[in-house]
């Protein structure tokens, strides 16, 4: 949001971006997996047709193929965990914006001659902040300047309230509560699952896909057809993990999982809707 000539200018909110993964994305990453599997499917028919696939189809090598989905669906498990958690934060930053919002409203309701204008459009910029943040619009930087901002005055307006006050407490108490949200955000951008881990699999995976390819059958169309349902199961798991590895991932193009923000975002309008409404929520 910018400021000027003392009025809130409200930017519009993208809906398309923030909340509803657009269907090209998923259509353009089954192309990209589908080409993959083209590529390794055309190999198996040329290494099959020039007599180079030598290698029998062993128990040896059924194990690895076992032992490779074993590895991938252990590390999805621990990647859809950490997603689950992250696809609530966006509804717990709504929870403490709208909780923030009301009990402002409470201080004029209580105090009727004292404005809380200015903490409500302190506030209002906050969320609108939060959500350039996590679209990658603005710098963690500027998101903490807006936070400083917005708990300077909330804790201004908190001060005409009559010592000992639980609403002072409670407003500041949901600042704190914004910034380790915040915080848990970054450090999920920030941290990827066990790096050694990924190695692993991806080295599998390659070692299976290789294996297939020289693997003997008899048949020209079996070989093709095996080669290509096994590798873009295990290609579409890899891209997969990767891709819920960063739940807030808006602008990546190449992201097509990404956790909701309509909760954050029908909060930025109700923020919106007290600030133009004027000091009494």
């Amino acid at each position: 949001m910018d400021e000027q000539d003392g009025q809130l200018m409200p930017r519009p909110i993208e809906w398309a971006i923030a909340s509803r993964i657009p269907h090209r994305r998923r259509l353009q990453f089954l192309g990209k997996i589908g080409l993959g599997v083209a590529v390794l499917g055309a190999a198996k028919r040329l290494i099959h047709d020039l007599g180079w696939d030598v290698l029998g189809l062993s128990p040896l090598f059924l194990a690895l193929l076992l032992s490779t989905v074993f590895l991938l669906l252990f590390v999805l498990s621990g990647v859809l965990e950490d997603y689950k958690e992250s696809e609530k934060i966006p509804g717990k930053i709504a929870s403490c914006l709208d909780s923030l919002r009301l009990e402002l409203a409470l201080i004029h309701h209580q105090l009727p001659g004292e404005s809380v204008e200015r903490s409500q459009a302190a506030l209002a910029r906050l969320g609108q902040a939060v959500l350039d943040w996590l679209l990658d619009r603005i710098s963690g930087d500027q998101l903490r300047q807006e936070y400083e901002d917005c708990q300077k005055q909330v804790y201004s307006s908190s001060l005409v309230l009559p010592a000992p006050s639980m609403l002072q407490g409670r407003l500041l108490q949901h600042l704190e509560v914004l910034l380790s949200l915040i915080n848990r955000v970054e450090v999920i951008q920030n941290t990827s699952f066990v790096i050694s881990v990924y190695w692993m699999a991806y080295l599998s995976t390659a070692l299976v896909c290789l294996g297939l390819i020289f693997t003997q059958v008899t048949s020209a169309i079996e070989s093709v057809f095996f080669m290509a349902v096994i590798s873009f199961v295990l290609l579409f798991l890899l891209h997969l993990i990767g891709d819920l590895d960063q739940p807030f991932g808006f602008s990546n193009e190449d992201s097509t999982e990404d956790v909701s923000l309509d909760a954050l975002m029908l909060s930025i309008k109700r923020l919106r809707g007290t600030n133009s409404a004027g000091g009494g929520g």
